[in-house]
């Protein structure tokens, strides 16, 4: 059974969004891992159980593929509705129940579990879709509930993306409902430049990437954030 922990302004739209519902409904938006994510998860030596936290895991593409490589996998999205869907594809190919308390609805700024609980945990443009305050509140979060030595893998979409340029800012760097591009109809958007990545993740040991794709017609530039808390686990 979900339980909404919590829901800001944010992700109020979102939970009525008959395109959101859409987007997740039909698996376009949760069925297979992104490969940004996969290389990052294939090059590490993670131990059979490790604790892992998917932020935005939506109807479950990485929350999936995660769990089929061996981790514990915990997850939180925004949308009730997405969870329940995970869910039932989980079961439908034997691989549920999740145990309770492993899914959460809610807001990523106040995430549910305690301190140093995760060795790995990511994000595959979730946190990118909010305003500065909650991506800033979210990514302290992260910190929080990561382990010593524990790591962080985020995408999050740049501003030489395009689309960029076709709405207004509703703060610096944010937009919302842009018309054009690979970011049309997904509501609020951040876009990052270097010198945020960087500030944003200042608390970090980081290694930067930096992806461009088409797709479309469109192009699709994004950060790839591989983030070390500092220190070592016990």
């Amino acid at each position: 059974m979900l339980r909404l922990i919590r829901a800001e302004d944010d992700y109020g739209a979102l939970m009525t969004d008959p395109a959101w519902f859409k987007f997740h409904g039909d698996m376009r938006g949760g069925k297979y891992p992104e490969i940004d994510l996969v290389r990052f998860v294939a090059r590490r030596r993670d131990a059979e159980g490790t604790p892992a936290l998917d932020v935005g895991c939506g109807a479950g593409a990485h929350f999936w593929y995660l769990l089929r490589e061996g981790y514990d996998v915990h997850g939180i999205d925004g949308v009730p509705q997405a969870l329940e869907i995970l869910e039932s594809r989980l079961a439908a190919e034997g691989l549920g129940p999740i145990p309770d308390g492993r899914l959460k609805a809610g807001s990523f700024d106040s995430l549910p579990w305690p301190d140093e609980h995760f060795e790995l945990v990511v994000d595959v443009d979730a946190i990118t879709a909010n305003k500065l305050d909650t991506i800033r509140k979210t990514v302290a979060e992260v910190q929080r509930v990561l382990k010593p030595g524990g790591a962080f893998f985020s995408r999050v979409f740049s501003t030489e993306c395009d689309g960029y340029d076709k709405a207004q800012e509703v703060e610096p760097h944010t937009l919302d409902e842009v018309p054009d591009g690979p970011i049309a109809g997904h509501g609020t958007t951040h876009f990052f430049d270097e010198q945020e990545i960087r500030e944003l993740f200042a608390a970090f040991q980081v290694e930067l990437g930096y992806t461009t794709r088409t797709d479309r017609g469109f192009k699709v530039c994004e950060w790839l954030v591989q983030a070390e808390k500092p220190g070592v686990s016990h």
